[in-house]
Order: C-alpha cells, then structure tokens, then sequence
C-alpha cells in the first residue's frame, strides 16, 4: 500500500467520475491519510467534519471487501469518530462486519451526496433551461455552499471564512458531492 496518488488513481476513478467527482479532487492535495493499491483500492480523508472516501471497483471481491474493511480496522477509522463515503455492496459489507464485530454503526443518507444510474423520463416536461453559473450568481452560490457545510455540521466560523473566500475570489461551485453511502462507524 502506498500513501500517495498518482495517475494510476485518476485512471481508476475516470469510471466513476461522478460518483467520485469529490475524490479525484481531493486525492491530489492535502490529506491525513492516503492509502492506495493504485489498482483496486482508494482510502482518503481530508481532515474533520469531512468524510473519509473510499473507492473500490464495482465487480469488488468478498477478499477485498474484507482487505478493505481490514485496513480502515488497522488504520483506526472504525472507532466511531469518522464517516464514510462508499459503494453500496462495500457499505454493506461494513454494515455487517462491524455489527459482527459489536461496533455501533448508522447509516446516513447526505441528500448532496445523490447518484441515479437509470433515470426516469418524467412524463411531463418542465418549464426552465439549463444555466451556467456566473459572477452575478455568486450570492446564491454561497448560499448553496452555506446550506451545504450546514448540513455537513461544518462550524459556523468556518462557514462564514468559507463564504467570504467564496465571494473573494469569485469561486463557482458548480458541482457538489456525488457519492453513494455515508456510514458513521
């Protein structure tokens, strides 16, 4: 296991890339840990109140689920003070293993963190257009960001820090998480 990211991760996630749209940005700058095989396993965090990101293939194997769920044990990311972003099956796999294990776990559903892989059609169409965002926007943008460290429990110092570079420097969030499952273990 190496504790840095390379091309060979970037190329991992490009089948993901929305899903994973937060990791890929987040693997190239500053981060508490790093472990990856840079074939068939990323583990990522940032630092508090973020979640830790893990990333494995979607054809992941039961040996792997538990190297994976073994090496966030041995990394102590299961001692109740860290959340995670993660595939259905592997978040499964952690659901169960830690109630194996008698640690208290739950389960959230971060509303920014939504992925549809087969959408409906609705049998409507809606009024409105697609729109990208501009300079004019970035009142309502913060508000979204606001809304959003908000709703991540981010300290409201940091929010307002947050909101104020935001406005600095004219910073267009377009995008927001895109993960799957977020478990509090």
């Amino acid at each position: 296991m190496d504790n840095f990211a390379d091309e060979r991760d970037y190329q991992l996630l490009e089948s993901d890339k929305y899903t994973f749209f937060v990791l890929r940005r987040i693997i190239g700058g500053k981060c508490e840990l790093i472990l990856t095989d840079h074939e068939r396993m990323i583990i990522c965090f940032t630092c508090n109140p973020f979640p830790v990101w893990i990333w494995t293939p979607d054809d992941v194997s039961e040996a792997e689920k538990e190297k994976v769920y073994r090496i966030a044990a041995e990394s102590s990311l299961l001692n109740g003070r860290y959340r995670f972003n993660l595939k259905y099956e592997l978040a499964e796999y952690f659901i169960d293993r830690a109630v194996k294990d008698g640690k208290p776990i739950s389960v959230l559903t971060n509303m920014f963190a939504y992925d549809c892989p087969n959408p409906v059609k609705p049998a409507e169409t809606a009024d409105g257009f697609l729109y990208r965002c501009n300079s004019e926007d970035v009142d309502e943008l913060v508000d979204f960001m606001d809304l959003f460290h908000r709703e991540i429990l981010l300290p409201a110092a940091n929010m307002r820090h947050r909101a104020a570079w935001h406005r600095s420097t004219l910073c267009l969030p377009v995008r927001s998480f895109a993960g799957n499952i977020m478990l509090k273990i």
